[in-house]
């Protein structure tokens, strides 16, 4: 799930988020916006903590793709 859907789906603001997430507003909204494509990934690991999951490490990381992960075991 994209960020801006979830904001829109789950009713929260952007502030709100920010205070779960302990990213800064202006950040969330560069985000939200569009206007950033490029996330640290300790970032997006914090937004998608403050999320529960629901917008995903690969929704942040890669926005511009429509991306699944397979997770295998390794045979030893």
């Amino acid at each position: 799930m994209k960020l801006n859907e979830y904001i829109e789906e789950e009713s929260i603001t952007v502030s709100e988020l920010s205070r779960r997430s302990g990213v800064p507003v202006v950040t969330l909204w560069r985000y939200v916006k569009g206007e950033q494509k490029t996330i640290k990934p300790e970032t997006a690991l914090a937004i998608c903590e403050a999320t529960d999951g629901k917008v995903s490490l690969l929704d942040l990381l890669f926005p511009d793709h429509d991306l699944t992960v397979e997770v295998r075991r390794k045979k030893p």
